[in-house]
């Protein structure tokens, strides 16, 4: 069972079982901080930053669905990713689906993300010749 799905059961649980506000309250605080946890789990298994981003992107799109949220100004944030040499539209998009929205991202990238996209991309060795790394750590200033 996904974490998610557990704490909304969890809280609709809590809600059918507990009328009494003062134990809604403790109860709910225990919730919130069982979360926390399963937060701080989840980000220790997490093997790579480019995972870590996807998974980010979708708990956030999630989120908004959820509430009918509209994204923040900070999530609306994106660089033009065609600005580096060797990305254009189409590229630019399945990196934004990957949850790769800014150079900072980019230039934070190691050997094993570098294969790990490559891969995921069906390029072998375009990243490294064409020096994206480099490339978004100049426009991420």
């Amino acid at each position: 069972m996904k974490i998610g799905k557990l704490g909304q059961k969890l809280k609709s649980s809590i809600r059918k079982h507990y009328v009494r506000r003062k134990d809604f309250d403790s109860l709910s605080e225990e919730v919130r901080r069982l979360a926390k946890k399963i937060a701080k789990i989840e980000k220790a298994s997490a093997s790579s930053p480019i995972e870590e981003s996807v998974q980010s992107a979708k708990t956030k799109t999630r989120k908004q669905k959820e509430t009918g949220a509209e994204a923040t100004k900070a999530d609306k944030l994106q660089d033009p990713l065609t600005r580096i040499n060797g990305i254009g539209k189409v590229l630019e998009k399945k990196l934004r689906s990957l949850g790769i929205h800014q150079f900072s991202q980019i230039a934070d990238w190691n050997e094993e993300d570098i294969d790990r996209i490559s891969e995921h991309l069906r390029f072998k060795g375009r990243i490294q010749r064409e020096e994206w790394v480099r490339q978004a750590k100049e426009f991420a200033g």
